[in-house]
């Protein structure tokens, strides 16, 4: 196989990735389920769930984006995938995998996952009253972080998106990927610093360690 070949399987793969690790998932609490009782099966099935996602949610954001990766040799108007300068870009099985693989991670887990939780944190900060099992899936969202700052976590997958961006489309730029990525991180630390978004007890820990990993 060529390395085209083998880039575009391995893409395939974390395309069909999320479901596949969710089913695994599922059927690896129904399992434990039938050896000895679970309280609260389903609550802890959604939550695994959710985590799951949260975890390999970045980097589903790069290989997606490595799929529209493409760059020009010697200022050539064709370009070529950044994976295998043998395949042009937009055309033949790179625009077949565009259109059947990349657009639809690009829409469902890279724009949509980010999304659905942010509505559903709304929704839930729109009541007067929280559910308890409500908060055990989704409290990973926005427990750390003050009431008035729920949303702060969408300011976050902004980031790592754009760090993706950055990463895989910013190769041609040289030093001035690194300088652009020092900047995005340095308004970050200065947005941070003024809202401020950590709540509860531990806030100020919270907020200190949270400035220390960014610088």
């Amino acid at each position: 196989m060529s390395d085209g070949d083998v880039f575009f399987r391995i893409q395939l793969l974390w395309g069909v990735a999320p479901p596949v690790l969710l089913l695994l998932c599922v059927a690896t609490w129904l399992l434990l389920s039938k050896c000895k009782h679970i309280e609260a099966l389903e609550i802890k099935v959604k939550t695994s769930c959710v985590a799951l996602l949260y975890l390999v949610w970045p980097s589903l954001c790069s290989q997606t984006f490595s799929l529209f990766a493409c760059r020009s040799i010697c200022n050539d108007a064709t370009s070529f995938l950044r994976a295998d300068l043998d395949v042009s870009c937009g055309e033949g099985v790179h625009a077949l995998y565009v259109l059947a693989l990349g657009l639809p991670m690009l829409f469902l887990y890279v724009i949509g996952l980010p999304v659905a939780a942010l509505l559903r944190v709304r929704n839930m900060h729109q009541k007067t009253v929280i559910d308890s099992d409500e908060e055990k899936i989704y409290g990973m969202f926005y427990t750390a972080f003050r009431p008035e700052t729920w949303w702060w976590e969408g300011t976050v997958a902004a980031r790592k998106i754009v760090i993706a961006l950055i990463g895989v489309f910013g190769t041609d730029m040289g030093d001035m990927q690194v300088h652009l990525t020092a900047m995005l991180v340095f308004l970050v630390v200065l947005v941070t610093s003024q809202v401020r978004p950590f709540g509860g007890l531990k806030h100020g820990v919270l907020h200190v360690l949270e400035m220390a990993s960014l610088m």
